[in-house]
């Protein structure tokens, strides 16, 4: 991740937290000192790196996916079980070998760690 694309996850995250939605574009460039397109590039690059999710043909749609929720989807898209999945993060085993968690089982432990 670029230094611009951080600030500017950073804005919208922060956006989020202040007002319940995304902010739109000509928000985001206000506050970065950036044009339009450049805004668009970087969008693109989080949305394309699974930092935000987005609807197209829809305003303020930029959702930011939480460090958890990516790191599940990361698991689930490697059919990683849960075994490994626990020694990734340093946690006692909670599951045997050959077992491949389900996305609600790995948010659920996920919550806990």
């Amino acid at each position: 991740m670029t230094l611009r694309e951080a600030e500017c996850l950073k804005f919208i995250e922060a956006y989020w937290e202040e007002h319940g939605c995304s902010p739109s574009y000509d928000e985001i460039g206000a506050a970065m000192g950036l044009v339009k397109s450049n805004i668009h590039r970087l969008v693109h690059q989080l949305t394309r790196n699974g930092y935000l999710r987005t609807q197209k043909y829809t305003s303020r749609s930029l959702e930011p996916i939480n460090i958890a929720e990516r790191h599940i989807d990361w698991c689930i898209d490697n059919d990683m079980s849960l075994h490994d999945v626990m020694l990734a993060v340093g946690k006692p085993l909670l599951a045997r070998h050959g077992y491949t968690a389900c996305r609600e089982e790995l948010a659920r432990i996920w919550k806990t760690l």
